[in-house]
């Protein structure tokens, strides 16, 4: 074990867990601010060494996740997609397995795991960041078998998953029925955003008035808005196909004119932003979903997450005749199978309307 300082000023300890199947040494790393903490850090794992708890097969899943697994990978991946990996380790994944030895760890373990999730969407994210894990193990050495590459039986579905994003609506009419219970408020133009073109709640708050071509009525789809180590920050789309351009609705068209003269008056610009605060800076994707799902409760509103806002654009273009290929172009999906499967859904009162149609 070593304690070093990076050119960065950090204090990194750099520890030897043995060496690969190749013959080269494996080592872990971990940085603290300051070089006090540092070598505490470096005296408890020289005490784990000597108590046998550092030994390959003697490695606890907590500690490995901790000590190697999320250090490793943590200079490597967006920080929005660490905070999602580290939120299914503390809630599903170390509170089954987090004392099991991680060579000991069984296909029955992994699924009372699985079982003990509320939805298939979070088991099938739960397993797939524990494959993750163990995959990175393996490939130091520490285990021989990545147990949850196995098959597992996932639960079954509720009529639909992710009731809690609230409900969602299948028509235009329906969405300017909603989007009138909402005008004059704060979320009115993030909901008739989402609504009216299917964005991703990033893709909502991203969108610039550099984007909107009046002239031939489109919106470009260029960034998304994500949070980054320095704060929020406007990245590339999710996709290749994420880059795209979609028509506007005349209500959003109209609205839209209204707004870019109003915050040129306002604020003596026209360019930046177009969903911004009170004090003309762009809107935080995540505050403004907290509040907006706070707003409909206390406002007795239907909710309508941002993400079903745009399941409801997907099954709005549908149902007035769209064909679904296009809908996935509008989407930015890469293939159409996502469409049709996560995305298009309807209610039964208007299933039972098209049978009488019949």
């Amino acid at each position: 074990m070593s304690v070093s300082k990076t050119r960065s000023g950090t204090w990194r300890v750099r520890i030897d867990v043995g060496n690969k199947l190749d013959g080269t040494r494996s080592t872990a790393s971990k940085n603290f601010k300051t070089k006090r903490e540092a070598i505490a850090y470096e005296a408890l794992m020289r005490e784990k060494v000597r108590s046998d708890v550092v030994i390959r097969d003697k490695v606890r899943l907590d500690d490995y996740v901790l000590d190697w697994y999320l250090p490793d990978i943590a200079p490597r991946v967006r920080h929005s997609t660490l905070v999602a990996y580290k939120a299914d380790l503390r809630k599903r994944i170390l509170p089954m397995l987090a004392g099991y030895y991680i060579s000991d760890i069984t296909n029955s373990d992994i699924q009372r795991m699985i079982d003990a999730c509320s939805t298939p969407k979070l088991a099938r994210r739960a397993r797939e960041v524990l494959r993750q894990v163990l995959n990175h193990a393996k490939a130091h050495d520490f285990v021989h078998e990545n147990a949850a590459c196995g098959t597992f039986k996932i639960p079954p579905p509720n009529v639909y998953p992710d009731e809690h994003n609230g409900t969602w609506l299948t028509s235009f009419e329906a969405i300017d029925a909603y989007l009138d219970k909402l005008q004059g408020s704060a979320f009115y133009l993030p909901a008739l955003i989402g609504l009216s073109l299917g964005l991703r709640k990033g893709e909502i708050f991203a969108l610039n008035w550099e984007d909107v071509d009046f002239s031939r009525r489109l919106v470009h789809v260029r960034h998304t808005y994500v949070l980054e180590d320095s704060g929020y920050k406007l990245m590339p789309p999710k996709t290749r196909e994420s880059v795209r351009s979609i028509p506007i609705r005349e209500r959003l068209y109209i609205e839209l004119k209204e707004l870019k003269a109003a915050q040129n008056a306002k604020y003596k610009r026209v360019k930046g932003a177009i969903v911004v605060n009170r004090y003309g800076n762009r809107r935080s994707p995540e505050k403004a979903a907290k509040t907006w799902h706070r707003y409909a409760a206390s406002h007795s509103i239907e909710y309508v997450s941002y993400l079903n806002m745009r399941h409801s654009f997907a099954t709005s273009c549908l149902n007035a005749g769209i064909d679904v290929t296009k809908v996935s172009k509008l989407l930015g999906h890469t293939n159409i199978t996502t469409t049709v499967k996560r995305y298009v859904r309807f209610k039964p009162d208007d299933l039972v309307q098209d049978f009488r149609r019949l």
